[in-house]
C-alpha cells in the first residue's frame, strides 16, 4: 500500500521534458511517493538508481538506462498489445501470433512495428530481446512510447538517480544524448549536485518518511507506479493474484491497485486488491516491510482502514507465489461472510 498527498504541490509540472534538469529539494523517494498514484497531469515515470558500475560512463549509463526502459516496456506491452500475456505457455506459435498483432497495431499507430512486434515476441516466449538488433535510439524512442501509452500518458521521463562517485562529464552526456532520443531526463542523488552544466529547479514534494515503502524500494534498479485496474507489471505475486482471481467468479467485482479515500480529510491510499462494495483490501507485501519501522507503519493504515469499515488480509510474496491455495481460500471466506452479512457500512 502507498499514500499520495492530493494538496501536495504538483513539482512535475514545473519541470520540463525537452532538456536534462537537476532536481533540488526532494529525494528520490519523495517524488516516487507523491506519483503513486500517477496523477492525471504528470508523465509516465521511470525511477533508475544507477549503481557504480552503471554511471562509469556515458556509454556504461545509457545502456543501463535503455535496458531499463526496454524491460519495463516488455513488462507493460500486455496493457499496449492485447494477447502478449499468455502464462506457461512460450511456445513459437504464441510469440508469433503476439509479434503479428503489434505489426498490425502498429499500422495504425506511431509505434515501428518492428520493434513492437520485438517486444510482444519477447514477452509472449519470456525471453529478452536481442540488445544488437535495432539501434539504441530505437529502442529508447521506441520503449518509452510503449511505457507512456500503458499509463495512458503522452510522454515519459526518466528519474535517474546518481550515486556519488558518478563522473558529472559522462553522467551530463548520456542523459543529453537520453533526452535528445525520446525521454524526459530528471537528475537526482549525490552525484547529480557536481555538474554546473545541468540546469536546477527546485520542487517542493513533502517528506516522506523511512517508514512508508515507495516503489523505488519495492523495486529496483528500475520502477514505476502502477497502472490503476492492473496488477503491477513487475511484480510476479500482484501477476499471480490476478491470474487466480480471473478464473474464479466469485472474485468479480474487484479492482487491482484502486485508490481508496476512507474520508475527504485522508489521504488516499493506492491498495493492491480491493473490493469495494464488500470494503476488503488485500495487500501483498515485499521484503521492504519486514523493518521494524515499516511493519509499524502498515499497522497505522491497517488501523485507518479498519476504523473505517475495511477489512484489511495482507500476504507475504512468497505466500501467494508458494502457497497460494491458502491464499485464495482464505479471501473467498473472507468474502462470503461479508457478502452474507450484506454490504458493510
Amino acid at each position: 500500500m502507498t499514500r499520495a498527498d492530493s494538496t501536495a504541490a504538483a513539482w512535475w509540472r514545473a519541470l520540463p521534458l525537452t532538456r536534462v534538469v537537476r532536481v533540488e529539494g526532494a529525494s528520490l523517494r519523495d517524488l516516487a511517493d507523491h506519483v503513486d498514484p500517477l496523477p492525471a497531469d504528470a508523465p509516465a515515470p521511470l525511477f533508475f538508481c544507477a549503481d557504480d558500475a552503471a554511471a562509469a560512463s556515458a556509454s556504461a549509463l545509457t545502456d543501463a538506462v535503455v535496458a531499463a526502459v526496454e524491460q519495463a516496456a516488455i513488462e507493460l506491452i500486455p496493457l499496449v498489445v492485447p494477447g502478449t500475456d499468455s502464462p506457461g505457455d512460450h511456445s513459437s506459435l504464441v510469440r508469433d501470433a503476439a509479434r503479428a498483432r503489434a505489426v498490425d497495431l502498429a499500422r495504425s499507430s506511431a509505434h515501428f512495428g518492428p520493434y513492437l512486434a520485438s517486444l510482444a515476441g519477447a514477452r509472449a516466449s519470456a525471453r529478452p530481446p536481442r540488445s544488437d538488433a535495432f539501434s539504441r535510439e530505437t529502442r529508447l524512442t521506441g520503449a518509452a512510447r510503449v511505457v507512456a501509452q500503458a499509463h495512458g500518458r503522452d510522454s515519459a521521463v526518466v528519474i535517474l538517480d546518481v550515486p556519488a562517485e558518478a563522473p558529472s562529464r559522462d553522467v551530463a552526456a548520456a542523459a543529453e544524448w537520453l533526452c535528445r532520443t525520446g525521454v524526459g531526463v530528471w537528475l537526482t542523488g549525490l552525484g547529480a549536485a557536481d555538474d554546473d552544466r545541468v540546469p536546477t529547479v527546485r520542487v517542493e514534494a513533502p517528506r516522506v518518511p523511512n517508514d512508508v515503502a515507495t516503489i523505488v524500494d519495492r523495486f529496483r534498479p528500475a520502477s514505476y507506479p502502477p497502472v490503476v485496474g492492473h496488477p503491477h507489471a513487475a511484480s510476479a505475486a500482484e501477476k499471480r493474484l490476478h491470474r487466480l482471481f480471473s478464473a474464479r467468479e466469485w472474485a468479480t467485482g474487484r479492482g487491482h491497485n484502486q485508490v481508496v479515500r476512507v474520508s475527504e480529510l485522508a489521504r488516499p491510499f493506492t491498495v493492491d486488491v480491493v473490493w469495494l462494495q464488500e470494503k476488503i483490501a488485500v495487500e501483498v507485501d515485499g521484503p521492504e516491510h519486514r523493518s521494524r519501522h515499516r511493519f509499524s507503519d502498515d499497522r497505522s493504515r491497517d488501523n485507518l482502514l479498519q476504523t473505517h469499515g475495511w477489512m484489511v488480509l495482507r500476504f507475504t510474496n512468497e505466500d501467494v507465489l508458494t502457497d497460494h491455495e491458502s491464499v485464495v481460500t482464505i479471501i473467498d471466506q473472507a468474502l462470503h461472510r461479508r457478502r452474507a452479512k450484506g454490504t458493510p457500512t
